[in-house]
């Protein structure tokens, strides 16, 4: 892909959705800085206060490149939630294939639109999702992948119904990550306004009950930021009530035992908000704090050695 000719590319288009977000400027050199020849992007601003775009429309301009096709900036006035301001965006992309980056995020490299639309057009699926790295607000400290070795092998067996009941309690693909083609907009639908700030979720969910075919490039395309909504530890209002109805609405009805996977939630839950926790301390830490966690909590303490060393 990145060898082929230009004129022989079709347009893709990266949507960047934005809410305060305070590294906005990463993400777009992030943007700018692929390599891929025919380039959209589209920033949509979800009513953030003070939102500047006078300055963000100056930076793209004196930070774009020849394969910037077209720049759109879209600002709601008011806040209207991550599903609407997406949907709003998907109506304006003109590209092909269409590709995310959060507001916080950034690309893995430069090659990444190239390397991941040439293995979305080999695979002929209208959804392809990818790896992403996980790191802390600073993008300083590794986490860990998403998904991890086991998921990405189920994910690649095409195995849609063990797939789908992965995802009922844990969510398998990272929504930062999940692509889709343009002609799915119509064959798909939008994301689903039964919610506010949960797009991702129900949408993989309803696709895998419908067998649509989702692809799957198991490399790393996105550095992820923590600290958005999504954080276990953000207490998020708005957010909870979008996985209450999710799973009242997407799970429950089409699983077999309701009440043993409501335990299963809470348990995963829970060891969620530990392990968010426990990398703050370990991160924040001094040496000594270091290992006085090792010797609490010694198997957790190997696994993030074993990440921040070898990147897995």
């Amino acid at each position: 892909m990145r060898n082929g000719h230009p004129g022989s590319l079709p347009m893709i288009t990266v949507i960047t959705l934005s809410y305060r977000s305070e590294h906005l400027h990463d993400a777009i050199r992030s943007v700018l800085s692929q390599d891929y020849p025919k380039l959209q992007y589209i920033i949509a601003d979800d009513g953030s206060e003070g939102f500047d775009a006078d300055a963000i429309r100056s930076f793209v301009q004196e930070n774009r490149r020849e394969n910037l096709s077209e720049f759109l900036l879209l600002c709601h006035a008011q806040n209207v939630g991550t599903v609407a301001n997406y949907n709003d965006a998907l109506l304006h992309a003109k590209g092909d294939y269409i590709f995310p980056l959060s507001g916080d995020d950034v690309y893995e490299n430069e090659h990444v639109l190239s390397d991941w639309t040439a293995a979305f057009m080999e695979s002929g699926d209208p959804i392809m999702g990818a790896c992403c790295s996980n790191y802390d607000e600073t993008l300083t400290h590794f986490r860990g992948s998403w998904p991890h070795r086991k998921q990405i092998r189920l994910l690649l067996s095409r195995d849609w119904e063990q797939i789908y009941r992965a995802h009922e309690t844990q969510k398998l693909l990272p929504g930062c990550a999940i692509a889709r083609t343009r002609e799915s907009l119509s064959s798909i639908g939008l994301f689903d306004t039964d919610y506010r700030l949960l797009e991702d979720y129900p949408f993989i969910m309803q696709a895998l009950r419908r067998r649509i075919t989702i692809g799957f490039w198991p490399k790393c395309a996105i550095r992820r930021r923590s600290g958005g909504v999504s954080n276990p530890e953000s207490n998020n209002l708005t957010l909870a009530e979008d996985m209450r109805r999710f799973y009242e609405k997407e799970v429950f009805p089409y699983c077999a035992d309701p009440e043993a996977l409501q335990v299963r939630l809470e348990q995963n839950k829970a060891a969620s908000m530990e392990n968010a926790l426990l990398h703050r301390q370990w991160e924040r830490g001094s040496l000594s704090d270091k290992l006085l966690l090792m010797v609490k909590k010694p198997i957790w303490s190997m696994k993030r050695i074993v990440h921040a060393v070898f990147h897995i």
